[in-house]
């Protein structure tokens, strides 16, 4: 690999956007629990959310993710966490309620704790209705090998290092700060995109018209929020933060997830949360 092929081509920019995992599993839950539900899906009498899904029937979620978040000595998470997290879902799919509950019957009907750890089992080891946490530390590993690699093969061929020069520039923006100060968060989107191609003051009123117009549409109801929404079944997420924290399976992988978004944001000169 030389510096021409580098210089004749422009590269890629991928802006990864991630949240928090525990306000990712309350925003879930609550997402999933509204009334009427944005989701038919939640109430198919035949959808079951401790089945063990896999892709063509084959893969299942653990293989396609144990490459990422199964190795070092301080693993994302282990194999046998997706076996817990079948015990966990069906202990309460199966156990608890009545035999015609749906799944969105427990989230609303069930008792509160219970419906959390119904919905973030199903939230983090289903390998298709479920997965996304996984599959969002599966992202930011990927992302931070291949930045490593051109980092190497940059060092190697004695080739310019600067950002604007590499191939592959990652972003990683943090949902809950788009959530909590959008104007700022649109901002750093525009100068890692757009750079000095449009006008710096372009740029930050394209981002106050972007807060302006989020911050209406939350007001009017038309964007979830964990927290407000009219139909918000969750009620005071306190206690639910801190059963997941302390939960053995749960507060752990988690965690782990969360130091992993953290640590992403600030490589990407973002505040740590």
């Amino acid at each position: 690999m030389n510096g021409k092929v580098f210089k004749n081509k422009k590269g890629v920019k991928v802006i990864h956007m991630v949240r928090n995992p525990f306000t990712m599993s309350l925003s879930n839950l609550n997402y999933h629990a509204q009334f009427p539900t944005p989701e038919n899906w939640v109430k198919n009498q035949d959808f079951d959310p401790c089945s063990r899904e896999g892709w063509y029937n084959t893969q299942t979620l653990a293989d396609l993710v144990a490459s990422t978040l199964f190795i070092g000595e301080n693993p994302i998470m282990r194999h046998d966490d997706f076996e817990k997290l079948f015990q966990i879902c069906t202990s309460i799919f199966h156990g608890k309620g009545e035999p015609d509950w749906t799944f969105h019957t427990h989230l609303r009907q069930g008792d509160p704790v219970d419906a959390m750890a119904l919905a973030t089992a199903q939230l983090v080891g289903q390998a298709r209705s479920g997965g996304d946490l996984l599959r969002m530390a599966n992202n930011i590993v990927k992302f931070r090998e291949v930045e490593r690699l051109e980092e190497h093969v940059r060092t190697s061929a004695h080739l310019p290092s600067a950002p604007r020069d590499r191939m592959i520039q990652v972003l990683t923006l943090s949902m809950d700060d788009f959530i909590r100060e959008p104007a700022k968060s649109a901002a750093r989107f525009l100068d890692f995109a757009l750079e000095d191609s449009v006008a710096d003051d372009v740029k930050v009123g394209v981002a106050a018209e972007y807060e302006r117009q989020y911050r209406e549409m939350v007001k009017e109801g038309g964007v979830h929020i964990t927290h407000g929404h009219e139909n918000d079944k969750i009620g005071n997420t306190e206690p639910l933060y801190q059963f997941l924290r302390e939960h053995e399976v749960f507060g752990r992988v988690l965690g782990n997830i969360e130091k992993l978004v953290d640590d992403a944001i600030v490589e990407s000169g973002g505040g740590s949360h």
